[in-house]
């Protein structure tokens, strides 16, 4: 890419509510890896292909669902005879009530480094089926209260279906994890003081780390370099920035530093996983 930032697709209604449309796909346009200030579903009835997600691809089986949450980086090269659905919808849907809001944080599949793909179950299928069509035809009608409220109860029963994969953690806990989520997107990549996030949060490392464990298995200092990957993977293959600055912006003044980083966890060095990637 020739610019500096990674292609943002933005909601384009002027009022929150949810759009939807049919999947077609043209071969003749490949897709252009990009990310949303909003959230995406991707039912697939039927079709080929694969969907690329923070640089993990992933099938396009039929009778699947694909979460895109707001800010991941995408793109999709699916065959020509695919179809299904694709919702969208901004932050914005769930403001109605501090429900709505306990609602979207409790998605886990929406979350960064979440498995995004949902394989229900044939009875599970069957209920989401009907519910999809419920969905279609007041969103058809135009009725947006009603199509609001049926894709919120929609939402919860594609929840209830992934927690058979997942475990699901408690809602005392996913408040706090939330807030510390929060807390690590507003600091930036730059972010290295643990200490210092956790007494934004008025707690102790330990308690954020039994808090972050419980909910991903994982320390918050983890977490935090996960993020600080993830971020330079983008840096490094979706825009034209030079490994220095993606070392600075990801908090490293020490390039050789920032290099023994990124092979850490990757097993490649920038240059290396930049080349890699551009190549496959």
């Amino acid at each position: 890419m020739s610019n500096q930032d990674i292609p943002i697709h933005k909601y384009g209604l002027s009022r929150a509510y949810i759009s939807s449309r049919r999947i077609k796909v043209d071969t003749r346009y490949p897709e252009v890896a990009h990310r949303h200030n909003f959230f995406q579903v991707l039912f697939i009835e039927e079709g080929s292909g694969s969907h690329e997600i923070d640089f993990v691809k992933y099938k396009a089986t039929p009778n699947s669902f694909h979460f895109v949450g707001k800010g991941r980086v995408h793109r999709v090269d699916f065959g020509e005879e695919t179809k299904g659905d694709v919702f969208t919808f901004p932050e914005e849907l769930f403001s109605g009530s501090e429900t709505e809001m306990q609602l979207l944080n409790s998605l886990a599949f929406f979350r960064t480094g979440a498995d995004p793909i949902l394989k229900p179950s044939s009875s599970n299928l069957e209920d989401l089926n009907e519910m999809l069509i419920q969905v279609r035809k007041s969103l058809k009608a135009n009725s947006l209260d009603v199509s609001k409220f049926l894709f919120l109860a929609f939402l919860a029963r594609l929840r209830e279906a992934y927690s058979k994969k997942v475990i699901q953690p408690t809602s005392e806990a996913s408040s706090e994890f939330n807030a510390f989520r929060n807390a690590i997107k507003l600091v930036g990549l730059e972010a290295n003081n643990i200490d210092e996030i956790a007494s934004s949060l008025k707690m102790q490392v330990t308690r954020l780390n039994q808090i972050c464990k419980k909910e991903t298995g994982k320390t918050a200092l983890q977490l935090l370099h996960e993020r600080k990957v993830l971020g330079a993977k983008r840096m490094l293959v979706y825009t034209s920035k030079q490994i220095k600055e993606v070392s600075l912006e990801c908090g490293f003044v020490d390039v050789a530093y920032f290099n023994r980083f990124f092979k850490k966890h990757t097993s490649l060095s920038p240059s290396q996983f930049k080349s890699e990637y551009k190549t496959n």
